[in-house]
């Protein structure tokens, strides 16, 4: 095996067994200043919005079915 190919696979592997040692970043800071609540009230309420248009929608058609429209 060519000795720069053995020196780049032993500094990769240096390179890797020393990032396995470090401590993961902490984002407690980030992620606990958002309060996900209102978006999760957002997101249900686009939901009932669509829902409600769909049963309004097949209402519809059921009525235009009776009347033979």
């Amino acid at each position: 095996m060519n000795k720069h190919i053995q020196r780049g696979l032993l500094a990769v592997g240096v390179l890797a067994a020393t990032a396995s040692h470090a401590a993961p970043p902490d984002f407690t800071l980030m992620t606990g200043a958002v309060d996900m609540s209102t978006v999760v009230a957002a997101i249900m309420a686009i939901g009932v919005i669509l829902v409600g248009v769909s049963v309004a929608r097949k209402g519809v058609s059921i009525i235009l079915r009776m009347l033979g429209r």
